[in-house]
């Protein structure tokens, strides 16, 4: 009886032991690589195609959808590995992969020269004739041709079977990304590192002007007449104090304004123009490269940018203390929200109205007017989510 027990004892222990998941490594984003294509000196049209290759083995392959320019992602097991970049199969660019883990993106300008056109491979012969090199009976329509070979004892005529295609000219579909994991217990830890990977990538589309890419991104088509509402209603405005806007800058705004990303769709084109302005606010410009690109994307997915200004932190400081009548304390981590969103912009990751609409009220009460001004709405958002009291 009392080992009867003693085991039962161990049993219940053994079922009540505490059960350990095991987290699975978050799946590794590509490297994007991007840049300029030209073929014999001149852009390339739309429709070349970029392959990589390590070795024999392809390991990625685009098409341009824009004339002189391509986008693609190479897997990040390629990392450290000497790739080779082909343009309609000719070799243009050899170059060691870089680890998208510390770079997420890189710039590879392809130039190639392209081959001479080669002979067309000739049709197919069937059984209704032979092709004749002296250029007649061809068809075998007059009396004497290839028709009346066989029934004249001779041997039947063979059907040519057209070459298998190389593996330049097959055009495999490369896998879907695996979507990003959700473990008991790190949930949280691998969703932010899984978004900071996804913003990296992001922002390297959006650099690299890669409208095919940010539609997909985005998943939707492109819409001629909400780019000119952009341009008009927003664009306008943020580039007004710009003195050299480039015509590729300024696509770069519109297509993040008009589509957004995957992880900034949600946001609106309303809300995406105010990230801008924030950004612009914050840093005294709009985003001229993929790094400052990276910090947008940050900013609207809640984010600290990587970028620093000590005077918008100063400015942010002050209006801190006319709010909550203290100075900012930045040990704590609800007083430095506070001033890390009035100083940047930082969106909500979830957006909470009832929250938004007593923050305007406090606004309103403290600056005795409405808040209009990016700097405005950004104290806004901080008295709404920061957590920072008086």
């Amino acid at each position: 009886m009392t080992k009867k027990i003693l085991y039962l004892g161990i049993l219940v222990s053994f079922l009540m032991m505490p059960i350990i998941v095991i987290a699975a490594t978050p799946p590794a984003i590509p490297l994007a690589v991007y840049g300029n294509v030209k073929i014999d000196s001149a852009l390339a049209p739309v429709g070349a195609v970029i392959t990589v290759f390590n070795g024999a083995a392809e390991v990625a392959r685009a098409t341009t959808t824009q004339i002189g320019k391509y986008f693609l992602e190479v897997p990040a097991i390629n990392a450290g590995l000497n790739l080779t970049y082909k343009v309609n199969g000719a070799a243009a660019a050899e170059k060691i992969a870089v680890n998208p883990a510390s770079q997420a993106s890189d710039k590879i300008d392809l130039a190639v020269t392209a081959p001479a056109a080669s002979a067309p491979v000739p049709a197919p012969a069937t059984s209704s004739g032979t092709s004749s090199s002296g250029g007649s009976g061809s068809t075998g329509s007059s009396g004497g041709g290839a028709n009346n070979s066989a029934s004249a004892g001779g041997s039947a005529p063979t059907t040519a079977t057209a070459p298998a295609p190389t593996a330049s000219q097959t055009s495999p579909s490369l896998p879907p990304r695996p979507a990003p994991p959700q473990v008991l217990g790190v949930k949280i830890a691998s969703a932010a590192e899984i978004q900071l990977k996804n913003i990296l990538t992001e922002s390297a589309a959006v650099w690299a002007e890669n409208i095919e890419t940010i539609l997909n991104n985005a998943k939707t088509a492109r819409d001629a007449k909400a780019e000119k509402t952009t341009a008009d209603k927003y664009l306008s405005n943020l580039t007004r104090s710009e003195k050299s806007l480039a015509s590729a800058d300024a696509n770069r705004l519109n297509f993040f304004i008009t589509y957004g990303t995957a992880g900034t769709k949600i946001l609106g084109a309303g809300e995406r123009a105010g990230v801008l302005s924030s950004y612009k606010a914050a840093f005294g410009q709009l985003p001229k490269n993929e790094i400052q690109w990276q910090d947008a994307l940050k900013i609207a997915s809640g984010r600290w940018p990587a970028e620093k200004n000590s005077a918008a932190e100063t400015l942010a400081k002050t209006a801190f203390k006319k709010i909550y009548l203290r100075e900012a304390d930045m040990a704590k981590p609800n007083d430095n929200a506070s001033v890390t969103v009035m100083a940047y912009g930082l969106r909500p990751s979830a957006r909470n109205l009832n929250s938004e609409k007593a923050a305007i009220n406090s606004f309103k009460f403290i600056y005795k007017r409405v808040p209009a001004s990016a700097v405005d709405w950004d104290a806004v958002r901080a008295i709404a989510y920061s957590g920072a009291k008086r």
